[in-house]
């Protein structure tokens, strides 16, 4: 999970990595970009607040948490993930 603050409101993010060549070149980019590095489907919740099932073929899996809950209509296309120091 990945905190982000985005116009003045935090959200997480978790990524799901379909494949290990996606994670092999996530674990070694030093500055990995949504969309750019790896083709990222977001998982969104419905009018009826179910989530979305649809199969995707996408290496790339990913959650967009508010404080309210799953976010619909997010976006992450074109994050940087930076790694942090230890």
């Amino acid at each position: 999970s990945f905190g982000a603050q985005i116009g003045g409101e935090t959200k997480d993010i978790i990524l799901v990595f379909m494949d290990k060549t996606a994670l092999k070149k996530f674990r070694n980019s030093k500055n990995w970009r949504a969309g750019v590095d790896a083709k990222v489907t977001l998982i969104n919740i419905g009018a009826d607040q179910s989530i979305s099932t649809l199969k995707t073929n996408k290496p790339v899996v990913g959650f967009v948490f508010g404080q309210k809950g799953l976010m619909a209509g997010a976006t992450i296309e074109g994050s940087k993930f930076t790694k942090m120091k230890k």
